[in-house]
């Protein structure tokens, strides 16, 4: 998963663009992005002013032993 903000925490910053790369050792199970307040469901990219991703992965329990 990539992307970037253009937010900067202490107020205005010409040009600034934070860039963020994600990875993750096992396949999206489910995977669905948002812009402004709608949910985008199966689209792997979107862009927008105020928007991202939500993603979930298949998960197991552990028995933990005493």
């Amino acid at each position: 998963m990539t992307g970037y903000s253009t937010k900067y925490s202490r107020g205005k910053l010409v040009g600034f663009k934070n860039y963020f790369v994600i990875y993750a050792d096992k396949p999206f199970t489910k995977y669905s992005t948002w812009k402004d307040k709608d949910f985008v469901k199966d689209a792997l990219q979107i862009t927008g002013d105020h928007c991202g991703a939500v993603v979930g992965f298949e998960t197991k329990k552990v028995k933990k032993s005493i």
